[in-house]
């Protein structure tokens, strides 16, 4: 790809008004014939930032432009632009046109191009997949763990256990568990730390665990081997009511940032720092960028030819990731992977036929492999 790619200025463009610029979401080559421009929107916004009034240059607007219209082109315009080839033979690149005479304005397109050059080259993108269960989050009213859970609970405050909530520190569920425990006239006792087992007034034959949903499941077990250690008459919910969407997101996002030169975070501006992947990317030491929109992106942060895009929150996150790979895809061969961990049941005619129990991780390129069953 790199041997196609041509910087050029071409001598004609659509018709541009005094002082504007248009960046081109598509233009007509002499030779490569029509060349798409995925990147347009992100190499627009930074031409705005360097050309807005006080930026040293005066003032010019700049807009987006289709530019599908060839009768529009006149010699009174000039085109800056970049292209390559791909795999294909299909021409994509980046364009800028603007009046043939507004000599500080080319310098200024022609700076901005030369950096969005640099960064045109073949990528490898691999995105990190939410887990459909929303509790590796925080679990909601519609999520059956929470259910399973909050079952779980009354069943045992009306034997008059007290009840042991196993939790992480960032899940606020164990609060809402403990109160409808309370609620139901029995005692619950949220622990979060291993190191924080006291429990040294409770009756050593009524006393339950519930592991709280949206919990690591890796982070609970050292807490209940404790208990059991302490307590052997301890009893808990089946295993079958665990919640492993937070230790899937966790596998995959550790997964996706191992594999990475930088990790990319996908989320809304109002979007708290998801606690998971702050962990897992700083213990990494991988580089982490917070992107509320690709169009902010600027090419100082796209430099790098293996990047992890982890999307943050539900709402908007397959349209956030959806809108990176397009602009990714304008800045050189992409090949973009989704990878995903996932926790599934499996029934024991299954563990009678030969299968070996175990967690089934399932990467989205299609590796298989067996983890540990909690």
């Amino acid at each position: 790809m790199n041997r196609t790619l041509l910087v050029q200025t071409l001598a004609r463009g659509p018709l541009v008004a005094r002082e504007r610029i248009s960046v081109l979401t598509r233009f007509e080559h002499p030779t490569r014939g029509s060349v798409r421009c995925p990147a347009a929107p992100a190499f627009a916004a930074t031409l705005a930032e360097r050309l807005r009034p006080g930026a040293g240059l005066p003032g010019r607007d700049v807009l987006l432009d289709s530019d599908v219209d060839a009768r529009r082109h006149t010699r009174t315009t000039i085109t800056a632009a970049v292209s390559y080839l791909d795999r294909d033979g299909h021409a994509t690149g980046l364009a800028a046109a603007l009046p043939a005479d507004d000599s500080a304005a080319l310098d200024a397109v022609l700076r901005a191009l030369c950096e969005w050059t640099s960064v045109i080259h073949t990528r490898r993108i691999l995105v990190a997949e939410q887990p459909s269960c929303a509790t590796a989050t925080a679990a909601t009213a519609m999520c059956p763990h929470r259910r399973s859970a909050h079952a779980s609970v009354l069943d045992f405050a009306h034997r008059g256990d007290t009840i042991v909530l196993v939790a992480e520190p960032d899940n606020p569920l164990a609060e809402q568990l403990a109160a409808d425990a309370r609620g139901a006239g029995g005692r619950a006792e949220v622990v979060r730390e291993p190191a924080t087992i006291a429990l040294d007034d409770v009756n050593p034959n009524a006393l339950s665990f519930v592991i709280v949903p949206g919990t690591r499941i890796e982070s609970a077990m050292p807490i209940v081997r404790g208990l059991r250690e302490r307590f052997p008459r301890l009893r808990g919910q089946h295993p079958d009511e665990y919640c492993y969407g937070r230790s899937d997101w966790y596998e995959t996002v550790r997964s996706v940032a191992a594999a990475s030169e930088c990790v990319l975070v996908l989320c809304e501006p109002a979007e708290p720092t998801d606690p998971t992947v702050a962990a897992v990317v700083d213990a990494l030491g991988v580089p982490c960028v917070r992107v509320t929109d690709p169009v902010d992106l600027r090419p100082e942060q796209l430099a790098h030819r293996s990047i992890g895009l982890i999307p943050v929150g539900s709402v908007t996150a397959d349209k956030r990731v959806a809108e990176a790979i397009d602009l990714f895809g304008g800045l050189g061969q992409l090949s973009a992977r989704r990878r995903a961990t996932r926790t599934e049941p499996m029934r024991p005619s299954s563990l009678s036929q030969g299968t070996r129990p175990g967690t089934v991780v399932q990467d989205a390129t299609g590796w298989w492999g067996s983890g540990l069953l909690s």
